[in-house]
């Protein structure tokens, strides 16, 4: 493993603190790539997001749930004909924090290529 100089390691260290700031609920693959889903703009149901991102039942109940406990998705719960059917929206709160936590994954990436020096 090669070592960092010192000034290349403390620009990687502190690009690296930023980006650790980050919404952890969001940067989780299922979790942000539901929120993506959801952000299109159309409700979805359990179903469809299960299939879209090819999730299991207990993997996809799972993020949804702590999507909801952290309000950034809403479920409504109803009946097509006699078969349950819950369809999940993105809330105000949960577009607010996906625009966030994507600023801050841009931002990063901008500062790794002007900050850190190439060698």
């Amino acid at each position: 493993m090669a070592v960092l100089e010192p000034k290349r390691r403390e620009a990687l260290e502190n690009i690296l603190a930023e980006y650790l700031k980050v919404k952890k609920t969001i940067h989780e693959p299922a979790r942000f790539a539901i929120l993506e889903l959801l952000a299109l703009g159309n409700p979805l149901d359990y179903n469809g997001i299960k299939d879209t991102l090819r999730l299991s039942d207990g993997n996809l109940h799972s993020h949804l749930s702590k999507l909801e406990e952290k309000g950034y998705v809403t479920s409504v719960k109803g009946f097509v004909g006699k078969k349950p059917r819950t369809e999940y929206s993105l809330t105000r709160s949960g577009l607010t924090e996906l625009k966030q936590y994507l600023a801050t994954v841009i931002s990063t990436l901008k500062t790794m290529e002007s900050r850190v020096p190439h060698g």
